[in-house]
């Protein structure tokens, strides 16, 4: 098993267009996909913690993705993959889903704004979107 911390992710350099490019691609199979509704926990003080499982079957690949927010931790979300392999269920990466859960927020942000956008418009912005923001 291989772990990833968010400095190796962010160390690769990928830049925003490839991400919006890799979730165009996620759209794509996006109905191959088994990808069930997240489970969503709530605590007091604001506290949530979501479980948001995948499996694509085409690849061979099933991951579970935990989000959590702390209101009082700096920074408040935190996100965590686990990605294992579905023949055999063995772990495969344990994974720290910051910058991608960022990254991917901000492409869906972007794609959206290309198919519903008024055509030549030059202004766009955006609210509570955090880390995507930066």
């Amino acid at each position: 098993m291989k772990v990833i911390d968010f400095n190796a992710i962010k160390n690769l350099n990928r830049s925003p267009s490839q991400c919006v490019e890799w979730v165009e691609d996620a759209f794509s199979i996006k109905s191959e996909c088994d990808l069930p509704p997240k489970i969503s926990q709530k605590l007091p003080n604001n506290i949530f913690i979501n479980t948001m499982p995948c499996i694509i079957p085409s690849i061979g690949i099933g991951g579970v993705k935990i989000v959590s927010r702390y209101p009082e931790r700096v920074p408040s979300l935190d996100s965590t993959l686990v990605i294992f392999d579905i023949a055999t269920g063995e772990i495969i990466a344990l994974m720290d889903a910051d910058w991608i859960t960022t990254m991917r927020t901000g492409a869906v942000a972007a794609i959206s704004i290309k198919k519903l956008a008024k055509d030549n418009f030059h202004t766009i912005g955006m609210l509570g979107l955090g880390n995507t923001a930066r």
